[in-house]
C-alpha cells in the first residue's frame, strides 16, 4: 500500500492511500468515517522512519492530513516533476533519511543564544540562488559542544545589504571565520574586502563529507540547537540525500520546504571538522 493512510473494509476491500490526496476527497471521507462505513481504519503509524536502535522501519510515516493535502496540491502543479507524490502517493515531507528525527529532538534544548565574548565562533552562509533564500547560521563553541546561536533566512535580499550585514555581524559578535558556499564568488570577493576571514566551501564536491561530519555531531551530542530555531529543526528532520552522476545534493520535496539553513549549517561546521583551518585554530 503506497499511501501513508488507508482503510480496508472487512473481507478485503481496500482504499489505496494516495487516493486521499485528490481535491474531491472521496476516499478521505472513507478513511475519516471508516467505522460508520464498515471499514477498518489503519494509521496513524510511526512518527518517524527510525526505531530506537536506528533501523529503518517505515519510510512513509503518518503525517497530519493537512500536511499531506498541502504537499499533494503542490505536486498537482507539475505532476510529471512530482511523479512519486502525484501518481504513487509517496510523500517527501517527513521522511528525512540523513538525520534520525529522534536524535535531532535529543539535541534541541533551551539556552542563551547571545554570543559569548572571546568564544570560538563561525558563520555558515548560503547565499541566495534562484528561488532559494539567503541563509546565515551562527555557531559558537561552548563547554558541551557547538551551539547554534543564529539561524536566519531572507527572501531575495539586496546583495550589497547582505555583504554589509554579514560583515557587521562578523566583527560585532567576534566571529573567527565565514564559511560560504563557493558557488557565489562575487559575495565571497566583496566580503573578503571587508577584512573578514572567508573560506569558500565547494559544496557539491564536499557535501558527502560535510553530511558525515554533521551526522557525527548530532549522534554524539556535540551539536546543540535552541528550540527557538524551528525552521532549522524542520529542515534537519526532512533532509534527504540524493547522489547524482556528477554531484551530490539534498533533495527538495514538493511541499515547498527548502534547506538553505541546513546548507549554511553544513558550511559553518567545517570550522570544527577541518582542524587544519587557520581560522579554526586562531583562538585555541
Amino acid at each position: 500500500m503506497s499511501g501513508a493512510i488507508a482503510s480496508i473494509a472487512p473481507g478485503g476491500r481496500g482504499v489505496e492511500g494516495s487516493a486521499l490526496y485528490w481535491q474531491d476527497k472521496i476516499f478521505y471521507e472513507h478513511w475519516k468515517n471508516a467505522a460508520e462505513m464498515g471499514y477498518v481504519r489503519l494509521g496513524p503509524w510511526s512518527k518517524h522512519p527510525w526505531d530506537d536502535d536506528g533501523n529503518v522501519v517505515n519510510r512513509r510515516p503518518w503525517l497530519p492530513i493537512e500536511l499531506q493535502i498541502k504537499e499533494a496540491l503542490n505536486a498537482q502543479k507539475d505532476a510529471h516533476a512530482n511523479y512519486d507524490v502525484f501518481y504513487k502517493g509517496n510523500l517527501a515531507a517527513g521522511i528525512g533519511d540523513i538525520f534520525r528525527p529522534h536524535l535531532v529532538d535529543r539535541i534541541c534544548i533551551d539556552y542563551d543564544i547571545n554570543p559569548t565574548p572571546q568564544a570560538n565562533k563561525a558563520l555558515g552562509i548560503d547565499p541566495a540562488f534562484s528561488s532559494s533564500q539567503f541563509a546565515v547560521i551562527g555557531l559558537e563553541e561552548r563547554d558541551k559542544g557547538i551551539h547554534v546561536i543564529l539561524a536566519e533566512a531572507y527572501d531575495k535580499p539586496l546583495f550589497s545589504e547582505m555583504v554589509a550585514a554579514c560583515a557587521n555581524l562578523y566583527f560585532r559578535d567576534g566571529y573567527n571565520a565565514m564559511y560560504v558556499d563557493a558557488s557565489n564568488p562575487e559575495f565571497i570577493r566583496e566580503s573578503a574586502n571587508t577584512g573578514a576571514y572567508i573560506e569558500p566551501v565547494p559544496f557539491n564536491k564536499e557535501l558527502p563529507d560535510m553530511i558525515g561530519s554533521a551526522i557525527f555531531y548530532v549522534e554524539q551530542q556535540q551539536l546543540w540547537i535552541d528550540r527557538g530555531f524551528p525552521q532549522l529543526i524542520e529542515e534537519m528532520k526532512n533532509a534527504r540525500f540524493r547522489e547524482g552522476l556528477k554531484s551530490a545534493a539534498i533533495d527538495k520535496p514538493s511541499g515547498g520546504l527548502t534547506f538553505d539553513r541546513l546548507d549554511a549549517l553544513l558550511c559553518g561546521l567545517r570550522h570544527w571538522a577541518r582542524k587544519g583551518s587557520p581560522a579554526a585554530a586562531s583562538k585555541k
